[in-house]
C-alpha cells in the first residue's frame, strides 16, 4: 500500500485511519448480525423495525437503518403477509358479497340517458 501512497493526494495517516475504520465497522456489522439472526430466528415474521425495537430492548444502541440494510444484505427481510390479492370492490361492502336484486329494478337500457 505505501507504493500507491505518493502516486494520490491522500495523507498518509488518514489512508490507514480509513482503512482501519473500515475493519471496525465490518466487524460491529458482523457482531450486529449475529444479534439479528437470534432474534429473527425467535420471530422469522419481525421486519427491521420491530428487530430495532426488540434489539433496544436488550439494551443494544442501534439505528434502525442500520438494521434495514444489514438486513437487506443478508436477506432477512419480512416477506408482505397482508398484500392485497384483488382490487378493491366497494359494491362488495363489508360483507363481502353483492346485494341481491330483490326490488328486481332494471339498471340498465338501450336508450342513453334515459331509464325505462
Amino acid at each position: 500500500m505505501d507504493e500507491i501512497l505518493p502516486y494520490t493526494s491522500l495523507k498518509r495517516s488518514t489512508f490507514y485511519y480509513q482503512a482501519q475504520r473500515i475493519n471496525r465497522r465490518k466487524n460491529k456489522d458482523e457482531e450486529l448480525l449475529k444479534l439479528i439472526k437470534e432474534v429473527k430466528s425467535k420471530h422469522p415474521c419481525f421486519g427491521y423495525r420491530t428487530v430495532t425495537l426488540k434489539l433496544r430492548s436488550q439494551g443494544i444502541k442501534v439505528n434502525h437503518k442500520r438494521v434495514s440494510r444489514i438486513m437487506r444484505e443478508n436477506d432477512l427481510s419480512a416477506h408482505m403477509y397482508n398484500k392485497q390479492r384483488r382490487k378493491y370492490n366497494s359494491a362488495l361492502g363489508p360483507q363481502g358479497k353483492k346485494a341481491k336484486n330483490l326490488l328486481h329494478r332494471r339498471f340498465d337500457t338501450h336508450l342513453p340517458f334515459r331509464s325505462l
